[in-house]
């Protein structure tokens, strides 16, 4: 997961949205200091995501929200290079504790 200016965002939970009511939710997985995360989603089945950060959800109305990227997972199948975009500007201005800055690792 990167920042819009393209830094990776650490500790921020990604969950799989499924887009078929057959499928089930799964645990979140947080993001790595390079922003990286391992995700496990049952398959086959479509799915877009959800961030969720300090305990908040927040789906924005940009293209580039995670909740707007798909994957179809097939069994055995990995993605990897699924590149997610943490819009903080839009989460400072929807959640009054968001912090200043976007996290990341010293």
């Amino acid at each position: 997961m990167i920042d819009a200016s393209g830094r990776p965002v650490a500790g921020i939970a990604v969950r799989g949205i499924p887009w078929s009511r057959d499928l089930p939710w799964t645990a979140p997985a947080t993001t790595a200091c390079d922003g990286s995360f391992r995700l496990p989603l049952p398959a086959p089945g479509s799915f877009g995501f959800l961030l969720i950060w300090q305990g908040t959800s927040l789906i924005t109305p940009s293209p580039e929200d995670p909740s707007r990227v798909t994957i179809q997972a097939e069994p055995g199948q990995r993605h990897e290079g699924v590149e997610l975009i943490f819009l903080g500007p839009a989460w400072r201005r929807a959640i009054s504790t968001a912090p200043a800055q976007t996290p990341t690792c010293p």
